[in-house]
């Protein structure tokens, strides 16, 4: 299986740290050329920004990261492996995750994609589970679980996503693992149980990279606090979301809430 790393220009640093990663020796490692958003003409911007279908902020960062992985996606698609994994070059891999990339024989023949991140936030899992590589587990993905450090992604669910983004232009991990936007929820989605791969700026050995496709610093608008009315239905749905569903979900063993770990943890 190949992996296809992200990796913006001038970040020779990141992508040798990255390549040097001991589960990754052996493995076909293509770096993918980042798209700096901040680069692109202000037409274009403009052009991608009428295709949001959310209110979720694209600053110039988040629209390069969300073109970077469709980048991602037509090298996958014009491959002849029917597998592929998709990273980011500030991603930390599990020491023993090599398993995972020297066969597909774990992988469920639905999946479309299968999510070897964490990003360490509650999210909503399939109550049952499979067995994945050793005592990793896969778990159907039922709610929001962002960040696209590291992925699994089929050559056949590349060119799909490929047709399904041509009008989006929405933060890409909203897109992926958010069913909300409604891409994710026309897929089936696995998450890895424990993650093998996780964001430095989350990672227990952290190196302290400056985030470079997606930049701490640029402004994100804010959205306006909601009142009246307004906020009594907005405070109603967040005790349902977090409160009431999970508790009833989890009683009838259907869905899992919690934190997917990640294996490197101590």
């Amino acid at each position: 299986m190949k992996c296809y790393v992200i990796n913006l220009e001038g970040s020779s640093d990141r992508l040798r740290w990255f390549t040097e990663q001991e589960p990754l020796s052996g493995i076909e490692i293509l770096r993918v050329p980042a798209i700096n958003g901040s680069h692109l003409e202000q037409e274009e911007r403009m052009t991608l920004m009428e295709r949001r279908r959310s209110d979720y902020p694209v600053p110039a960062g988040v629209l390069g990261c969300f073109l970077s992985h469709r980048r991602a996606w037509e090298w996958v698609s014009d491959n002849e492996d029917q597998w592929a994994f998709v990273t980011e070059d500030d991603a930390h891999i599990f020491k023993d995750a090599k398993m995972f990339f020297e066969s597909t024989d774990w992988i469920p023949d639905d999946a479309d994609i299968v999510k070897a991140e964490t990003s360490q936030e509650v999210t909503e899992l399939s109550a049952r589970s499979m067995p994945a590589k050793g005592t990793f587990r896969l778990r159907k993905l039922k709610a929001a679980h962002r960040n696209t450090a590291g992925y699994f992604i089929g050559r056949d669910t590349a060119r799909r996503l490929l047709h399904l983004t041509a009008s989006y232009c929405d933060p890409i991990d909203e897109v992926l693992f958010n069913p909300d936007l409604g891409i994710s929820s026309n897929l089936m989605i696995y998450q890895l149980d424990p993650a093998i791969c996780i964001q430095d700026n989350d990672a227990p050995g952290r190196i302290g990279f400056e985030q470079t496709i997606i930049r701490k610093q640029e402004p994100e608008p804010r959205t306006p606090m909601p009142f009246g009315i307004k906020k009594v239905v907005r405070e109603i749905r967040r005790i349902y979301r977090r409160k009431i569903r999970p508790r009833f979900l989890q009683r009838l063993q259907i869905s899992l809430f919690k934190k997917v770990p990640f294996a490197g943890d101590p």
